[in-house]
């Protein structure tokens, strides 16, 4: 899968299915930056994580929204 165009950044993108509060599903990919796993990512103290849906199109997605995150390592 190819790395995300995000000026001056690398991420690892880890495949994903979020689902949000309002009943919303999202699938996809997290950004995650080198040397960090998503679950220290999602702890930290950011309040959006950079979202990678699936036809490529990037979003940062507050993380107050997320109810559910599942691997999705079938993609």
């Amino acid at each position: 899968m190819p790395k995300p165009s995000v000026p001056e950044l690398e991420h690892d993108l880890v495949p994903v299915i979020i689902n949000l509060e309002d009943g919303d599903m999202l699938t996809g990919s997290i950004c995650v930056p080198p040397a960090t796993n998503l679950g220290d990512m999602l702890n930290g103290p950011d309040l959006f994580i950079l979202f990678q849906d699936d036809s490529g199109g990037l979003i940062y997605l507050a993380q107050k929204t997320i109810a559910a995150i599942r691997s999705n390592k079938n993609t």
